[in-house]
């Protein structure tokens, strides 16, 4: 995907994070390098696609604290869902002795505090694909 990017000049920077440990401010005061959330500010959009589950099952990350923090960090948000049903899920919760709420209806609900829903198309059986606006975007 980067390299048609680059190819086309299309005005998408694609950027790799990790999401729970992102680069903190460095330098004097941390103040010399700005933290990666600083340099981004707000993205236009973010595409989060096999990554909330993990986040919020394997790291442990409230859905309702990703939900907001997504919110401020992007006007518009692809994000996937993968349902209990998912293989991937499964694995993840079998392996936990405890992990937080994870069912469609919940992520609904948090998401839609602060997105409002534009698009929602199951792309398998058990994954869900959803296109967000921020509640103040016009």
């Amino acid at each position: 995907m980067q390299e048609d990017i680059l190819k086309t000049k299309t005005n998408i920077i694609p950027l790799v994070v990790d999401f729970c440990n992102p680069s903190p401010g460095t330098g004097l005061d941390s103040k010399e390098r700005l933290s990666f959330f600083e340099r981004i500010q707000q993205a236009d959009i973010i595409i989060f696609l096999a990554l909330a589950h993990h986040i919020v099952l394997s790291s442990n990350v409230p859905l309702p604290l990703l939900s907001k923090s997504l919110s401020e960090k992007c006007n518009f948000l692809i994000i996937e869902f993968c349902t209990e049903e998912d293989e991937k899920v499964k694995e993840i919760i079998a392996r936990k002795k405890y992990h937080h709420e994870w069912s469609i209806e919940y992520f609904e609900n948090n998401f839609t505090q602060y997105f409002i829903q534009l698009k929602k198309e199951f792309i398998f059986s058990n994954r869900v694909l959803y296109f967000l606006k921020i509640n103040h975007v016009d």
